[in-house]
């Protein structure tokens, strides 16, 4: 696969993996505040994009969330 056509697939991967990670976090830290849960959920999902932003060493993976 050429490397132009694997980009949007790579970064559409990262976005699943950000918002699974949201999602999970949202389920398994128990609150009993929705707000505070999202509001922690969201900053996990901040720092996971960050993450794959330094991995991939382009801050346009940030961009997009």
């Amino acid at each position: 696969m050429s490397s132009s056509k694997s980009h949007p697939i790579q970064i559409v991967a990262i976005y699943i993996t950000i918002a699974l990670s949201g999602i999970l976090t949202w389920k398994y830290i128990p609150m009993d505040n929705e707000i505070l849960s999202f509001l922690i959920a969201d900053i996990v999902m901040t720092i996971v994009c960050y993450v794959f932003s330094l991995i991939k060493k382009n801050s346009s993976v940030y961009d997009a969330y």
